[in-house]
């Protein structure tokens, strides 16, 4: 028998693969199979940079046509530095913010979504990452204070990659910033 894979069985609904004597259950072998994140944890500049790098439209849950409001703010700055954002809020749709046409729901965008970023209620994002999954996002992202395990859970078993507990707009100048000063500081260094 090859010592690689010897057998699967399918017991109670898990899926048991015995590999060279050593048995890996259900949920301990999709973390090894998907990329399954401790969000309570920093998280790597190199992870945030690249996702910031690669994606280029940005649908916005919770945007909000009130100048005084964050994702206001971070809509238009994000929009500025070139990305394409899309507007999402139910209480908007078929208006413009900032020249840019709301729309209802994910499922309602009629392009494809790189990145969800939310502005919600934490307790809303697991439906949101739901139809993260659905339109075929490649990132959920959760403004400051929008974290959810059951929700990060969902997008990571689809293979997205999640963020959690952090601003876009923080992030890309952040490194911006850092690369600024490498190139341009006169350190003896």
């Amino acid at each position: 028998m090859d010592q690689a894979v010897a057998m699967r069985h399918v017991i109670r609904g898990e899926i048991v693969l015995a590999i060279s004597g050593c048995r890996i259950v259900g949920e301990e072998l999709l973390k090894q199979r998907i990329n399954i994140m401790n969000h309570d944890e920093p998280y790597d500049e190199n992870y945030l940079a690249k996702i910031l790098s690669s994606v280029k439209t940005i649908a916005m849950v919770g945007a909000s046509n009130d100048r005084t409001k964050f994702s206001y703010g971070v809509l238009r700055v994000l929009h500025e530095t070139g990305y394409e954002m899309i507007p999402v809020n139910p209480s908007l749709a078929g208006r413009e913010i900032r020249g840019l046409k709301v729309f209802p729901s994910l499922k309602t965008i009629d392009k494809k979504v790189d990145m969800v970023q939310v502005f919600r209620r934490a307790d809303d994002l697991p439906k949101i990452a739901e139809e993260a999954v659905e339109i075929g996002a490649e990132v959920l992202w959760g403004q400051i204070g929008v974290k959810h395990p059951e929700a990060a859970k969902i997008a990571e078993k689809a293979g997205l990659k999640v963020v959690m507990n952090r601003c876009p707009k923080i992030e890309l100048f952040r490194h911006v910033t850092i690369l600024f000063s490498i190139m341009f500081c006169r350190c003896p260094w």
